[in-house]
């Protein structure tokens, strides 16, 4: 289950479709007058989520509470989601780690054995960016995007335990609505990676 956690990691509310993981890499694009186009990309990426909010077991006033007081400037903790495919065929059981250099978009897993599937998010334990395996060969993955620290036996999360900082973007509500004086909703929220 993935969604937006307390502090300490725990599961506060989980996301509710429509959900969209998307990512934002700068690219600045330009027609000549011979109509050719010139593309930019910039190193840098985040993932960016959109998604409503359920609390879970009767936590609505905690929840409301805890968006309050985090406001936009404070880092949320959230358990990033996992494209069903992958989750569906992934057979990997027990830890992973990993090793690589930093502008490389290759890790070399410790001992492995099973299905780590394309478009898996994954997280290493020395920093807090999260990568998309993009290609699997044997003990070696690719990841998206490059590697923004070097690794070097970290621990590889990639299943439901991936969990990031993000922040609260600006645009976002602050409040939540009644809809029927117990019912609250906080509408659809955009959290962005920190970087």
């Amino acid at each position: 289950m993935y969604g937006l956690c307390t502090d300490a990691g725990v599961l506060l509310a989980r996301f509710v479709t429509p959900l969209s993981l998307e990512s934002n890499e700068p690219v600045f694009s330009a027609d000549s007058l011979s109509l050719k186009r010139s593309t930019i990309s910039r190193t840098s990426q985040r993932w960016e989520i959109r998604a409503g909010l359920e609390p879970l077991s009767y936590t609505n006033n905690a929840l409301f509470a805890f968006l309050v007081k985090k406001g936009l400037s404070a880092t949320f903790k959230i358990r990033v989601p996992q494209p069903f495919g992958s989750q569906e065929t992934r057979t990997v059981t027990g830890a992973l780690s990993g090793s690589g250099t930093a502008n490389s978009d290759v890790v070399n897993l410790g001992y492995f054995s099973g299905t780590l599937p394309i478009g898996t998010m994954v997280k290493f334990s020395n920093h807090n960016k999260v990568y998309m395996i993009t290609d699997v060969s044997g003990s070696q993955i690719s990841v998206f995007p490059k590697l923004v620290s070097n690794v070097s036996g970290a621990t590889m999360y990639y299943k439901d335990d991936v969990i990031a900082d993000f922040y609260r973007d600006g645009t976002s509500l602050s409040g939540m609505s009644m809809q029927d004086g117990i019912l609250m909703s906080t509408g659809e929220l955009k959290f962005i990676e920190k970087l």
